[in-house]
């Protein structure tokens, strides 16, 4: 979770990549020592966010994605839609 907390200042774009599976070993952590650890989930609930929202504006098809390549001038075909 450092990792991810020190990329989100270094590289904003990237950190989910590391913040994902922090993520997923802090709640497996957390399940195995349910009873003693439980309330973690409640941070780790609140990491999920930014990271889901992280993970969808990098995806190709987000409005950042678009964009970033609309101005570089490396449009990357998509299939045309269906014809209506």
């Amino acid at each position: 979770m450092l990792a991810a907390a020190g990329l989100l200042q270094a590289a904003p774009s990237r950190w989910w990549i590391v913040g994902l599976p922090a993520l997923l070993l802090s709640q497996t952590l957390i399940v195995l020592s349910w009873s003693d650890a439980k309330f973690g989930t409640l941070a780790n609930l609140i990491v999920v966010v930014p990271l889901v929202f992280a993970m969808l504006e990098a995806s190709p098809r987000s409005f950042g994605s678009l964009y970033q390549r609309e101005r570089s001038g490396t449009s990357r075909s998509f299939p045309p839609p269906p014809p209506s």
